[in-house]
């Protein structure tokens, strides 16, 4: 559009207003490049600046620069039928078809945000995935100032990951998390084929993990004093689970006489079963006739709760600065 007012010598002025006149438009719709937008689109937007009682220069002014983006710039043909509706419809008069009878309300599209995350809860994805993929994705448009995402691309992203790694010096799995957002937003709720193949993965380090002897353990679980955080942390170290594994864990999951663990749509959303030692189901014995839990085998401060998975590693960093 900017090549086309200079082909045509357009002022500096007049090009700059009409690209903020397009941009406001389009973040109206949250749709960036707006070509996607149709007339039914900008006559319900021009409709909305009627009702909301701007000058009628404004509106003219908006109203040729939508006239140029779509007719010179995108070549539509309606373009040339565009025009501002009767401002007889702000007082309830007759409108000029049945475009212009929609309100604002029903001419609002839903914003990429909320495009996302329809697009992750029909793929069934874990609802704490699609906080991590909101804020990721937020993150990196904040990152180049705010910019529709629409507009940017796979050098955009490259700098953003050197960001990551060479500023804010985030683990590697870390800048992977915004990777699989970004893919996921990329190639699925913008439909950017490109997404796949210039998004890449970084190699992850492999680490042997730091395994506590015997003696180590005694010592770390010896200092608690409260039944439900001994269970707790006792459960997470002799079964191997996650955190929000954990603390899901239900009272009719301690399988007593089979001597296993249930797991109800854990990681990957999968169901399985851990072992249950001697030493563990004493604990949880000594633990249920203390607290007597109902449902919930950790619940929380509200009823019909369960404690957070956060509680976990905050119990844990307590008892290492006690140490």
């Amino acid at each position: 559009m900017l090549e086309d007012m200079q082909a045509l010598h357009f002022s500096v002025g007049h090009q700059r207003r009409y690209l903020e006149a397009v941009s406001g438009f389009a973040e109206f719709y949250k749709e960036w490049p707006p070509g996607r937008l149709d007339a039914q689109d900008v006559a319900g937007y021009l409709s909305l600046l009627v009702e909301q009682n701007l000058p009628l220069d404004t509106r003219e002014h908006v109203l040729a620069a939508l006239r140029f983006l779509y007719g010179v710039t995108l070549g539509k043909d309606w373009a040339r039928d565009l025009d501002l509706p009767p401002e007889t419809g702000r007082s309830g008069g007759a409108m000029a078809g049945t475009v212009m009878q929609a309100g604002p309300t029903d001419l609002k599209r839903p914003s990429l945000r909320d495009r996302m995350l329809d697009d992750m809860e029909v793929r069934n994805l874990s609802p704490r995935t699609r906080e991590h993929y909101v804020d990721a994705v937020a993150k990196f448009v904040a990152f180049h100032g705010s910019q529709p995402p629409g507009r940017l691309g796979p050098d955009h992203i490259k700098a953003y990951q050197l960001h990551l790694m060479r500023e804010k010096r985030l683990s590697q799995s870390s800048v992977n998390i915004a990777v699989c957002a970004l893919r996921f937003f990329y190639r699925v709720t913008l439909k950017k084929e490109w997404a796949i193949e210039h998004i890449h993965y970084g190699k992850r380090p492999r680490r042997l993990p730091e395994i506590l002897s015997l003696e180590e353990v005694v010592e770390f679980l010896e200092p608690i004093r409260n039944i439900k955080h001994r269970a707790l942390v006792s459960t997470a170290y002799a079964t191997g689970l996650r955190r929000e594994e954990v603390v899901r864990l239900r009272v009719p999951d301690i399988d007593k006489k089979r001597m296993m663990i249930r797991v109800i749509q854990g990681k990957g959303q999968k169901d399985r079963y851990v072992m249950l030692s001697p030493g563990l189901l004493a604990l949880l014995n000594e633990y249920m006739k203390a607290v007597h839990p109902e449902g919930w085998l950790f619940p929380g401060q509200r009823k019909g709760t369960h404690l957070c998975g956060d509680s976990v590693g905050g119990i844990c960093r307590t008892l290492r600065e006690r140490i």
